[in-house]
């Protein structure tokens, strides 16, 4: 494929890659078709990190509706295309909701943790195995319907060129976008925060949509500085140095808020001084090899990227801008790992504990990730790469886009 050709070929060659992750994946969970507790902690380690990089498209979907920004023509419909696997996502929580019924993952989950356990017995009318699956469902109906109804009137203004859709946009998706944070907040509680039987965070929801939305950023503009550097059509024109300056500035921005919400949460629940708070924190800090992950966490998750960002240099040259949101991604997926692993584990557990079953967690990432890579390319090729008729594009983008539109 030339680049002059309307797909790149990097994205054809991430759903060639997207498969074999998929196959490769697989057979690391065979292995442990037997070891069903294992299996699921895997599984849903990597099913958490892709619905996280899904709802961060989505977010950030809907803030392109309400803002309109000009940075947001390039990366727009990345964003649509990781959002619309939603559904899918959907499909695949069955099996950690079959783990709910069968008392593998959650503790309130099984009868006889909330038998001896009056807190557990105090939280049985909410979190209790049918309930949460309607739940689950309810999230994930709601969430796929933002994105499909973003992505349907955004697809009328292609094809009407009517400003009245972009109107309706803006509308629909700052009440959206609202919803969408509060149905997150409700959907990691229910996922993740209780794993652990005692511990919660008031925080925790709001520091899991900025982990969210700060992964899809760094996915998306790793994508569009790969294709700027290659030269690809139209991203050649669109990344001018303008564009990756305001898109490195709101990953600067997305990173100083991560750790604010994350300092925020470890000072409040520190500072608190309670055995079955704390824990959380002891969990990942008393032990090496969590730790080593949370001093990984420290320097590649905020110092480096927000000194790397503060540089003007770093957001005007693409290899640049794209190798801080590598580093910012892969400390977006070692977070997952940090927040959702050591669930499962008591304190001052054994090396060897903490690192059991190693296969099955980078199966369950390599199965789903896989599968999301070939969905993701799926839904970027159903539509045009940049939005048209949206202020800010460039004229000659704008007429090429229009008469492939028009053949």
């Amino acid at each position: 494929m030339n680049k002059e050709q309307s797909f790149p070929r990097t994205y054809t060659n991430l759903q060639v890659l997207g498969a074999i992750c998929a196959i490769l994946g697989a057979l690391c969970l065979i292995p442990y078709a037997s070891n069903l507790e294992q299996l699921y902690r895997g599984y849903l380690t990597g099913w958490v990190f892709l619905v996280s990089l899904s709802i961060g498209c989505l977010g950030l979907t809907l803030l392109q509706g309400m803002v309109r920004a000009q940075w947001g023509v390039p990366v727009v419909r990345i964003y649509e295309a990781g959002a619309k696997i939603l559904p899918l996502l959907g499909i695949a929580s069955l099996p950690i909701v079959y783990a709910a019924f069968t008392h593998h993952l959650y503790p309130w989950a099984n009868p006889a943790e909330v038998a001896k356990d009056s807190v557990l017995r105090w939280r049985a009318p909410y979190m209790n195995a049918p309930f949460f699956f309607l739940r689950t469902i309810f999230y994930f109906l709601v969430l796929s319907w933002f994105a499909f109804q973003a992505v349907k009137l955004r697809r009328l203004q292609d094809e009407t060129g009517d400003v009245l859709y972009e109107n309706k946009l803006a509308s629909f998706s700052a009440p959206a976008f609202v919803f969408s944070v509060l149905l997150a907040t409700f959907a990691i509680t229910d996922w993740v925060m209780t794993l652990d039987k005692h511990w919660y965070s008031t925080i925790y929801g709001f520091y899991f949509c900025i982990s969210s939305a700060l992964t899809a950023h760094a996915f998306t503009v790793f994508l569009v500085c790969r294709q700027k550097i290659k030269g690809y059509a139209p991203y050649d024109k669109l990344i001018t140095p303008q564009r990756t300056k305001d898109l490195g500035n709101l990953m600067l921005v997305m990173t100083m808020v991560w750790a604010y919400f994350a300092v925020s949460q470890f000072i409040i629940t520190w500072s608190g001084d309670l055995p079955y708070e704390i824990e959380f924190y002891l969990r990942r800090n008393t032990d090496f090899a969590f730790a080593t992950f949370t001093t990984f966490l420290v320097i590649f998750h905020f110092f480096v990227p927000f000194l790397l960002l503060l540089s003007g240099r770093t957001k005007r040259v693409p290899a640049l801008l794209a190798m801080t949101a590598t580093i910012q991604f892969l400390a977006c997926l070692v977070d997952i790992v940090w927040n959702v692993e050591p669930m499962f584990h008591s304190l001052n557990a054994s090396f060897a504990a903490q690192f059991q079953g190693f296969l099955s967690y980078l199966g369950g990432f390599l199965l789903l990730g896989g599968l999301w890579l070939v969905l993701f390319v799926f839904n970027l090729r159903r539509n045009r790469l940049v939005p048209l008729y949206t202020a800010g594009l460039p004229t000659e983008v704008l007429e090429t886009e229009v008469l492939q539109h028009a053949s």
